[in-house]
């Protein structure tokens, strides 16, 4: 008797009824924080993908018109070139490259973007438009919020769960020549030379 009177108290009792709504209803906010944080985190990368690609970009008009070590201008993106740009690339992604947000980064010119030769073909630059230097930036984002990475993102076999970035930036070349100042040494002052 004292079971049957056990189970009908309990089909009525409403003790602890909070605990249960508050479990229910937990899971499913907390997963949606989770995925706006995610979402936020990969908008950032997003974002700092782009400006990469535009720092690329201009790298490369800048690099691109810098003499060779024979002193002759080539207007091509060559290997030593392609290097300084990606440079400029990682520079740009410094902040999620120290934080270990990425697992891999490319950058790459579009086939597409442009001749391989881009030497100046007017002598009046105003009567052609520049050709425009394209950087693609492809990266990366890894994942490691719970829940959001198997929600969002996809599993990469060595890097984990990863989400796909890319960006591009485009740049014109008008194969100008910029002069650099070379540093000036320090000049010996009266206090350098002093004894005590």
């Amino acid at each position: 008797m004292a079971t049957r009177l056990s189970a009908a108290h309990l089909a009525r009792d409403t003790e602890g009824a909070a605990y249960v709504e508050f479990l229910i209803a937990f899971l499913p906010i907390f997963v949606l924080f989770v995925c706006v944080w995610q979402f936020g985190r990969i908008f950032t990368v997003r974002v700092l993908c782009s400006h990469a690609a535009i720092a690329g970009a201009r790298a490369a008009a800048v690099v691109v018109a810098e003499p060779e070590d024979n002193g002759v201008v080539n207007h091509q993106i060559t290997d030593d070139k392609k290097q300084q740009i990606t440079i400029a690339v990682y520079a740009a992604l410094a902040p999620v490259i120290a934080n270990d947000w990425l697992s891999s980064i490319d950058v790459d010119f579009p086939a597409g973007s442009g001749p391989a030769d881009l030497t100046p073909n007017a002598k009046d630059f105003s009567l052609t438009p520049p050709t425009l230097l394209h950087v693609r930036v492809s990266a990366r984002y890894r994942c490691t919020l719970p829940f959001a990475d198997r929600l969002m993102c996809d599993h990469a076999h060595d890097s984990g769960w990863t989400f796909p970035i890319v960006a591009e930036g485009s740049f014109p070349y008008q194969s100008a020549r910029y002069a650099y100042d070379p540093p000036t040494p320090p000049q010996a002052t009266d206090l350098d030379t002093a004894s005590p």
